[in-house]
């Protein structure tokens, strides 16, 4: 039987453990566990689906989370990306969730504490590991073909590009969308616009997940790739 839900075909950081609270999920891959009114935060680790299983390891911490998926896509995602030649395999990933106590029932009750993913930000077989600082940007870019990535914080937006020094812009303006973020900056080659849209994407060359699609104009470049959303605050 396929371990796909029916969902889309997509300062310490924290790990999580993962399963639904009765150790099941609905049609929609969503746990029917009651809702924690906690607010959200990022979190990252190392997700395990197996037998009776479903657990994300905190960065730097050896325990476990049972989680519950409530984004509809973290099983698919990891059955997606995960080689399947062993059981219990960490796949690295990067969520929206809230921490809270583990359920009273189900295989989640002897974990130590729950965590219920509300949103995918990031997952991959390979790419970020626990050293990458959530804390230092707003969103980081990336792009192929040719490769570039962008950093955007309060401060500045830093372009990257293979062979060519960094360039920066300063001035930052942020602007919601009902969809994503608009981001302008002034720079000495002339303003920079970067429209980030609340779409998956997936990186053309390691199939890696992302929360958010992006594009980039900036003097006479045109580029479109993918965005991963940090925790930095202003």
């Amino acid at each position: 039987m396929s371990r796909r839900s029916t969902g889309l075909a997509c300062s310490a950081i924290m790990v999580l453990a993962i399963t639904c609270g009765s150790g099941e999920k609905t049609e929609t891959g969503k746990s029917d566990a009651p809702q924690s009114p906690s607010p959200t935060e990022i979190v990252a680790g190392f997700a395990v689906y197996g037998h009776e299983v479903r657990s994300f390891r905190p960065c730097g911490d050896e325990e476990p989370l049972w989680a519950i998926d409530r984004s509809g896509l973290l099983w698919e995602i990891y059955d997606d990306l995960a080689l399947h030649n062993e059981l219990y395999e960490e796949v690295f990933g990067i969520f929206e969730g809230r921490v809270g106590p583990p359920p009273e029932m189900g295989f989640g009750a002897d974990y130590a504490g729950s965590i219920e993913v509300t949103r995918l930000l990031y997952m991959a077989r390979e790419g970020f590991r626990c050293n990458l600082d959530l804390t230092q940007f707003r969103y980081r870019l990336f792009g192929n073909e040719p490769f570039w990535t962008v950093r955007i914080s309060a401060a500045e937006i830093v372009l990257t590009m293979p062979g060519e020094d960094d360039e920066t812009w300063t001035d930052v303006r942020e602007r919601t969308l009902d969809a994503g973020v608009v981001f302008t900056a002034s720079g000495p080659s002339g303003p920079i616009e970067i429209r980030i849209a609340d779409e998956p994407c997936r990186d053309s060359m390691s199939g890696a997940y992302f929360g958010f699609s992006a594009a980039v104009s900036a003097r006479d470049l045109e580029l479109k790739g993918c965005a991963l959303r940090g925790a930095e605050t202003q």
